[in-house]
Parts: structure tokens; sequence; C-alpha cells
């Protein structure tokens, strides 16, 4: 099983801070690092010794949250965190990301929360899911796939809590953790329980009854009149505890495991940090031969102080076109000309020269002849180059508020617009128009932003259009290396080799955010400033890279033109009916109800659904049914095995529909509606462009690209999206649209010939295989189309024969007669393995590459991913490139037809509103422009429907 390790930061904080509290840690500058120090050592042991495929380090999201609104005590009784703790916290998540450890919140929820998230995914994944952590309300998510690591009194001691660890430690199972303190309480998180009930009072409660609900519903079996007394006066507060006490498994946090990898130790990062906060032991971990490399498989970056230098030493450095490292790491080019003066190194070592000050003390920019003659300056040298960096606050970038615009030219020179700073004085919006509005709309200035599409939404804000956007960092980025950190901040580091400070000070955790409109002008002026001065060297230094890479086109024909079709889709979004979803609510209410019923009717017992080991008891005990894969804590119960038993009896059969509607209605019908903008009544989805290796768009906040399609209440969902007044929807999906770029690449002739003879390919591929003529049973079609998409994923023997149900023999025969059939699809698969071992890299039909150092890894698991990854990011990544030139192909031939607009991308699908007199013609005009985007082997092929809502067009 591939492992999956999600650590409780603030938990591991306050245990390390407090292993030193008679002799605080300290460094020069009297500081207190007992956390720092502590957090690394114990962060890289859990590296090392629980050996994690992916991690994540969670910590409580800001602002109140669902518990403070059910209980405003909640916590209240707490005393403060020390305050030379809390200043070690952003250290701390900056010490994690040294280490290659992704950090994880969500605001108005805590680290349990997230941790129980991570845990839901993690398992539905397959993998084996650890959760350091001391707090005892993570018990409750023990099972089969869940073990608590619990810390120990010792920095070297950590206690592994399965099931029967929980039932030892408490005297019951994970699934009574929760009725356990809904009767106790908890002082620590002042939540009140039962008064006069204890620990043991409650645990023997619980073995008498079962459950906190069994409990109540025969509460006269209690025969002490003061127990009883105490139970039933307070029955409120113990499910008001009980409900505190549970944590949330279904939060939307935009990411998936794939976003959590082990990544390589940044060894120059964690050497400046390391000196910085003077921890001589971090700092020889970081100074050791290989950190990082070993434990990744992956080459250690250069560091920035060896990219320096003179210009020319800078382009002598520089890799020649189509050179550089086998794997892609360390390769940045460096820029081609000598930094601006406000970003070179001093003779004294500064990262920047420092900024003058007006007669009166106050920042060039708070002073008004100043202030006007540094816009000038920087409006007359635009011309050559223009970098353009708004500050805003908010939640999203479409409704974030304009704080204000730093603007930079080559020279260095830059200038901040306040906008919206709370303190004053600002500058109108009128101003900003002014001074920057022809330049930003002149296509031929050459524009630089870290995120254009971003800055699109926020210079709207502000009455300001942008034409021809220039470079944008942060994709061009992406191009060059997906597994970096494209933050602007990182990459002045990587790339330029000079360190920034971001706009905002780094977050105090435990005190609220205040955003960049509460700061001072003149503190944000000159941060800002800087930022934005590093945008043009590091537009020509990713160009020069892009280039090296053979990535330009990529760039310049794909992605860039991308930005402005998906700031369009963002601000457009798609109107949602929420009455459509709250009428689906409630009768998934009233259904889940009727199944719960049913099943414990068929179990001869009420019990929770959602613990692993009651449902194994009854299903393998009481129902007597086959036992299947043996977890290390009991019998399993996920997916697959309820799969397999639900043709044998009815309970299996009925839990897996009960999971189904439980999810689909916490996931998605009580969360749409609180999605949706209350201006427009339309929900507006952000669409990522930098989020997976092989290029596909995800999308968040909320996302739509995972509404299920395979049962009838998840298509359902779309009857909610509906078309605006006096319009309907247009869904054009793409028809096999890999299995097409798998004929492409390999020439297959029998694959070709069966898409271009229009046939269906799963019955041809079951006729070639089974030696059928006529017409094709459909057992046996099913069961061409999953070897059919297994090829693209590098399925094998094993997971064949458990999809299809065959002995493994079976399925080894059955792949071995698929690869007799289609000899050219072999012969491709291994010819791209091949040359994925010998380059580093594999690329798709447009030259989208990804490298897989771990191709070379000594960890057998890794390797596997790594070959699979080769095999199948061609396909995926070729598909993912056609559905993006057929975005731009609609978007401009749209873009001629008034009133008409693209909607969504989901998949190989896009959604398009149009007037509703007009649905033929666009329709025609969508599946023309979708079929004639790239020229293939064997012919494109796109369904078109139209309808009120996004169910009616399918």
């Amino acid at each position: 099983m591939p492992r999956l390790v999600v650590l409780d930061a603030l938990g591991l904080a306050y245990r390390a801070y407090y292993a030193f509290i008679g002799r605080p840690l300290r460094n020069s500058r009297g500081e207190n690092t007992s956390a720092i120090f502590g957090m690394g050592n114990m962060l890289m042991r859990y590296r090392r010794e629980l050996r994690p495929d992916r991690w994540a380090l969670a910590w409580d999201g800001p602002g109140p949250t669902f518990r403070h609104e059910l209980y405003p005590d909640y916590k209240a009784h707490r005393p403060p965190m020390p305050d030379d703790l809390r200043s070690q916290l952003t250290p701390i998540e900056d010490l994690a990301r040294c280490l290659g450890l992704p950090v994880i919140e969500k605001p108005g929820m805590e680290a349990d929360d997230v941790m129980a998230t991570l845990a839901r995914m993690g398992s539905e994944a397959g993998y084996e899911v650890l959760l350091v952590t001391g707090d005892k309300d993570m018990l409750q998510l023990v099972d089969p796939h869940v073990t608590v690591v619990a810390p120990g009194q010792k920095g070297d001691e950590f206690t592994l809590l399965d099931a029967a660890g929980v039932r030892a430690k408490w005297g019951v199972g994970p699934e009574h953790i929760r009725d356990v303190l809904a009767l106790m309480g908890d002082a620590s998180d002042g939540y009140p329980g039962v008064p006069g009930i204890g620990e043991k009072t409650a645990v023997e409660l619980l073995r008498e009854h079962g459950s906190l609900d069994a409990l109540y519903d025969h509460l006269d079996a209690v025969k002490k009149p003061a127990l009883n007394k105490k139970l039933r006066e307070n029955k409120a507060l113990a499910y008001l505890s009980r409900e505190l006490a549970t944590v949330q498994r279904d939060l939307d946090l935009g990411l998936t495991l794939d976003d959590l990898p082990v990544a390589p130790v940044r060894r120059d990062d964690l050497l400046a940090f390391a000196r910085q906060w003077e921890v001589q032991r971090l700092a020889k971990l970081a100074e050791s031969e290989g950190v990082g490399a070993a434990e990744a498989g992956a080459p250690v970056p250069a560091r920035p102080a060896e990219r320096r230098g003179t210009a020319a030493e800078q382009r002598e450095d520089a890799p020649a076109p189509g050179q550089g490292s086998l794997f892609g790491v360390g390769t940045i080019a460096p820029p081609v000309a000598p930094l601006p003066p406000t970003l070179a190194p001093s003779a004294q070592g500064d990262l920047f020269a420092p900024a003058a000050e007006a007669s009166d003390g106050a920042a060039p920019a708070l002073a008004p002849d100043a202030f006007e003659a540094r816009v000038h300056e920087v409006r007359a040298r635009a011309v050559h180059g223009l970098a353009v960096l708004p500050v805003t606050h908010g939640a999203t970038p479409r409704t974030s508020t304009l704080v204000g615009v730093a603007f930079a030219v080559r020279s260095g020179a830059h200038c901040y617009l306040p906008l919206a700073h709370e303190s004053g004085p600002n500058v109108t919006a009128e101003r900003l128009r002014q001074w920057f509005g022809a330049i930003l709309a002149d296509p031929t200035v050459e524009k630089v932003a870290h995120d254009w599409k971003s800055a699109i939404h926020a210079l709207a804000a502000g009455g300001v259009g942008v034409a021809s956007h220039g470079f944008d960092v942060h994709v061009g980025s992406f191009l060059c290396d997906p597994q970096r950190d494209h933050d602007l901040l990182s990459l002045a580091g990587d790339v330029l080799g000079v360190g920034l400070e971001p706009v905002e000070p780094p977050v105090v955790r435990g005190r609220p955010r205040t955003g960049a409109g509460a700061l001072a002008i003149a503190d944000v002026a000159e941060r800002a400033g800087r930022q934005a001065a590093a945008l043009l060297p590091l537009a020509d230094a990713l160009r020069a890279q892009l280039e090296a890479r053979e990535q330009g086109k990529l760039y310049t024909q794909l992605e860039h033109p991308l930005i402005e079709v998906l700031a369009a889709m963002e601000r457009t979004g798609v109107a949602l009916d929420a009455a459509v979803l709250e009428g689906m609510s409630a009768d998934m209410a009233r259904e889940i109800a009727k199944l719960e019923e049913r099943l414990f009717v068929l179990a001869g017992e009420t019990f929770n659904l959602a613990s692993g080991p009651q449902l194994g008891r009854v299903l393998f005990e009481k129902l007597g049914l086959p036992t299947g894969r043996k977890t290390k804590t009991g019998w399993s119960t996920d997916s697959e095995v309820l799969e397999g038993l639900a043709g044998q009896h009815e309970f299996p059969r009925l839990l897996l529909e009960w999971r189904a509607l439980t999810k689909l209605k916490s996931t998605y019908v009580d969360t749409l509606p609180l999605a949706r903008d209350p201006r427009d009544g339309r929900v507006h989805t952000t669409f990522e462009q930098t989020g997976a290796a092989t290029g596909r768009l995800s999308s968040l906040d909320p996302n739509l690209q995972n509404i299920p399609m395979r049962t009838p209440q998840g298509r359902a969902i779309r009857r909610a999206f509906v078309a605006a007044p006096g319009c309907v929807l247009v869904g054009a999906d793409y028809s096999q649209i890999e299995l097409r770029v798998l004929a492409h690449l390999s020439e297959d002739p029998h694959l070709v010939e069966a898409f271009t003879a229009g046939e269906d390919v799963h019955a041809a591929t079951a006729r070639r295989i089974f030696k059928l003529e006529g017409e094709v049973p459909p057992e046996l079609r099913a069961r061409a189309k999953i070897v059919n998409f297994g090829v693209l994923y590098g399925m094998g023997a094993r997971s064949l024969a458990q999809q299809m149900g065959l002995e493994l023999q079976e399925a080894k025969t059955f792949i071995e007669d698929y690869f007799a059939v289609y000899a050219g699809v072999r012969r491709y698969l291994d010819a791209t393995l091949a040359d994925a071992r010998e380059r580093g890299w594999v690329a798709t039909l447009l030259g989208r590459r990804r490298y897989l150092p771990e191709l070379r890894s000594t960890n057998g698991m890794e390797r596997s991913f790594a070959e699979r990854a080769a095999v199948n990011t061609p396909i995926q990544g070729s598909a993912a490139d056609l559905v993006k030139l057929a975005m731009l192909s609609v978007h401009r031939a749209l873009s001629k037809r008034s009133g008409s607009r693209l909607l969504l991308q989901v998949h190989d699908e896009l959604l398009v509103e149009c007037p509703r007199g007009e649905a033929d013609s666009i329709s025609s005009l969508v599946k023309r422009e979708m079929e004639g985007c790239y020229p293939l082997r064997v012919p494109l092929t796109v369904s078109v429907g139209a309808g009120d809502t996004w169910f009616d067009v399918h």
C-alpha cells in the first residue's frame, strides 16, 4: 500500500515548544527557537522513519469555525498562546516548505477537519493513512486504513494506535470515541459534556449500552437515580458535545493527493533558513551530501549563489537550447542582462539597494512631488516593458478588493498606486486609468505579470482593461518545471538568486489576517515595488528556459492565449437554480433515512454505518458473508469488498447506495447553493491552469469537474445548472478522445481502421480478440472496454483480473490476446517507455514535457508510478492539449456572435450559453471548431446537445 502521512502542525509545535520549556533554546538575538528546532527534528524523523509516499502539514484555518457558531464558549477558556511560540509558527511553515512538506489549511475549519478529509481521500484512493497527532478527537478516524501516530512524552518516541490500540487505551473502539467525549466533555476544547460524568463513567455506560443513541433510547435502564437525572437533564449538552467533537471529512480542499508529493528537500532554502534562525542541526542537515536527492531520486538544484556573477558569466553558464539537466532540475536560465539596481546585490551583500527617503522622513511614495515624479518616470520608460503587480485582498481573485497596483520598468524604477488603504492617502481609480489605462490598453507595450488571470480580475475592479497581455511568470515557470514552487518569492530566489519580502508580513497564527489594506502605504509600496521590479528579469530568464526546453511554442500558441479565455469564463459563471438542489436535498434525506432503516432491519440492530469495525462485525459475523481483503486491524469493508458482496446479499448493495447518497448530498447538493454569487445568481468556479503535470485543467471553489455522472442522482445535479433567461445551454463532448489519440500516436492499423470507419471501437476490439462476427454480447464489449482504457493507464494483469472478475492467468491471457491484435499499440508503449528512460521525460503531441526523475529511483513503488506516468502522459496530456485548443477555437468563433459565451470545461466537454433562437447554428459552430482543432490520423468526433439545463444537453 502507498502511505499518506498527515501531521497536526499546531499540536506538534506545542509539543516541541514545551519540550524545552525548562531551558528554552534561543539564538543570538534572544529569539526562542525551541519549536523550530523540535519541529525540524520531528519532521525529518517522520519523513525518514514513516517513509510517506504523500504527506501534508495541517493547520487551523483563519477565522471562526462552525463550532464557534454552535457553541460560543468553544475553546474560550484556553489560555492564550505564549508569544514566543506564536512568533515561531510562521517560520515553522517556512521550514515545512524547505523540507518538501505541503502546508494545508482551510479558512473557517480546524486542522482536525483538514486531517479527517485527507484521511478519507487517502482511504478511498487505497492509501495506508497515518495521522501524526496527540489529539484524542482524531481517534474517531481510526479504521482498517487509518492509524494514529501519537507522539510520546520524549521527542524520540511515538505510539501507533490502531483500533485495538484505541480499545486498549480507552476501553472502547474508535467508533465510540465521539460518544465518550459527548458524555465526559473536553476541558481543553471547552465543550461541556454531561456535568458530573467523567471518562470512567462514560466508558462504562457505552460498554453497557453500545452507543450514545442507544443509551438515550434506553435511559430507563440506567438505574442509579443521580446518574439517570444527569443524563436526562443534559441530553442536549451531550448531543451538542458530540457534534462539536465530530470531525468533518468532506471539506473541499481544492486539491488531490497528487498535490501532496514528498518533494526533495530544498537544500539552499533550508541552509538559509537554518542560518537565519541559527539552528545548527538544520544547517548541518542542509550541508550534508545528497540531502533530498537520495530520498527523492533527483539531483539537488544548484544554489542561488552559484547562479550569480557578471552578465557575461551568467550567459556563459546558461544551457544551450535543448541542453541542460537530464531531469530538468537546476537548469533555469539566468537573466541575460544585469539585474536592475533595485534587485542587484550590493557590495555589502545586501539583496537590495536601500530606498531613498524624503526630507521629512516619509517614503517617496507618500511625498506628492516625488510620488508623481516616480509615476511619470515609470510611464516614460514603459514603452520598453512594463511589469504589473496588483495588490488585492479577498477570498478569490474575481471578488477581491484592489488595494493598489505596483508598476516597474526595465531600469528597475517602480511606483505604487494606493487605491484602498484604510489609513490613506489613496489615489482614485480615475487617476489609475489616466496614468496607466492607455499603456495597459496599448498592444505594442510588452506587459509582464506573475499571474495574469488574477491580474485581469483585479484590474477590472479598478475599471482598467488590459490588451495583449505579455508574459505570465506563473504559467511560464510551470511549463519549465511543474514540480517547483511557482510563487513569486520562490521564483525570485530560485531564478534570480535574490530574496523578496512578501507584501503582507507573515501571518502570525492565532491572530486574524489583516489584509494589505490595513498596512501602511509606505511598507506596501516598498515591498510591492521590488516584487514588480523582479518580474521583467524573471520573464527574460523563463523565456530563455522555455526555448531551451522547446516549450516556447506551447506557451505562446496555447497556454498564454488560454489565460484570457479562462478569465472570461470565470467572470461569466453559470446560472444555478438553488431550489432544484433544495428539493433534491430533502428527497435525499428521506431516501437516506429509508436506507438506514432498511439496513438496520437487515442487520438486526442499530449501529454506526460509518464504522469499519462495526460494519465488519455485522457483515462477516452476523450475516456470515465471505470475508475479503484483510488489513492489520480486521477485514476490509471498502467499496471494492462491498461491490464483490453486493450480488450475494441485499445489505452490502444497500450500503453502497447509502454511502454514495450521503457523500453526494454533503459534497454537492448541500454545498453548491452556498457557492452562488448573490449579485448575479451564478456560480463562478476558478480554473487552475497549472495544477496537473499532464496539462489538464482543474476547477476550484467550487469544483465543478467532479460532479458524478455514473449514477442517476449524480447526473440529476446538473438540472440545477440552468441557462439565463432567453438562452439555452449547448453541451459538446469529445467521443473517446484519449483512445483516438492512442490510435494517432501508435499508428496501429486495426485501431486506426476502427475509428476511421466509425465503428464502435469497444465492439471492434471484442470482435478481434474473441474472433466474433455480427453482434457483440454486452458482457464481452464491457471486457474490451475495460482493457481499451486500461492500456492508457498501464493496467496490469492483477488489476484487470479484479475489474473483470477473472482468474489472474485468464487476465494475463486476455492482455496477451489484446496486444496480439493491437501489436502497434504494444510497440508504441514499449518505445515510449524506453525513450523516457533514456531522456528522462515524455512529451505530448504539442510538445508539453513531463520530467520523470523517479524512473531512476531505487524505490520500486516510485519507479512503477513513473513508468505508468510515462505511458499515460503522452496520451492523457495530448487529449488535454487538444481540449485547450478546442477552447481557443470555440472562444474565438463565439466572440463574433453576440450573446454566446463559453461557460465551462469539464474534462472532454465544453458548455456554452447562447440565445435560444441560435441553438442550432451555435451547436454546428461548436462541433465544427472542436472537430477541426487538430489533424489526427483518425477523426475527432463530438456529440452536441442543447437544452434549458446542463442535464438536458445530454
